[in-house]
């Protein structure tokens, strides 16, 4: 019986240890966005339809649901009910009742600018083109440090009395790109980036280790 070289058991074992890390952070960048993907989800899903879900739990035959079938439920009841607000307002009748209405909260004074703030937002997040349309660099923490900012609306301030037009930016941190800065920067200190938003932003959440454009870790 022929004996392994013990030399060459040591070389396969040496071996294995780089091919399980390999494998394990290739799984590891597999699966963790799809869990973070899930996870936003099913927190947005409970976020949203749980207020309804204690509603239906008090009709008759529902309320022997589980919790989760419930929420999920409401959900899809609230994106039903959201399709048919839109389609609603869309025809004439539909349109007069929402005037109707605003013209009524706008007569109340606190309700009428939460209102009017949060209808601005919606419109300017889901039916204007102007929100993180261009990724930029500005000046910014100090003089001669640049970070990545995003132009969130194309209207600049009116000229002051220096005679600089500044535009709106929001420079987001790193890894959570949902805080950052709302800064109002001079227009002639602002460099538009020859990328996409979306590519600009994964530099941003990578603390730039992915590259623009090829989704590739940058060379050291």
């Amino acid at each position: 019986m022929k004996r392994e070289d013990p030399d060459q058991s040591g070389k396969k074992r040496v071996e294995l240890l780089p091919n399980f890390q390999q494998h394990f952070l290739t799984g590891l960048v597999t699966l963790v966005p799809v869990v973070i993907t899930l996870w936003v989800v099913v927190f947005v899903i409970h976020r949203i339809g749980g207020g309804l879900a204690r509603v239906l739990d008090l009709i008759p035959g529902l309320g022997a649901l589980p919790y989760g079938v419930l929420t999920t439920l409401s959900f899809i009841l609230l994106v039903i009910l959201t399709y048919f607000v839109g389609l609603a307002t869309q025809r004439a009748l539909g349109t007069r009742l929402l005037q109707l209405g605003e013209q009524l909260i706008r007569r109340l004074p606190i309700i009428r600018s939460i209102y009017g703030a949060s209808k601005q937002l919606t419109q300017t997040l889901f039916t204007e083109k102007i929100a993180f349309q261009k990724a930029v660099l500005i000046p910014f923490p100090h003089p001669g440090m640049y970070a990545i900012g995003f132009i969130t609306s194309e209207r600049p301030l009116p000229v002051l009395k220096n005679g600089r037009r500044y535009l709106h930016i929001f420079a987001p941190t790193t890894p959570n790109p949902t805080s950052g800065w709302y800064l109002l920067v001079p227009e002639s200190d602002v460099i538009i980036l020859d990328i996409p938003p979306e590519e600009a932003l994964k530099m941003v959440v990578s603390g730039g280790i992915m590259t623009p454009l090829t989704g590739e870790k940058s060379s050291p």
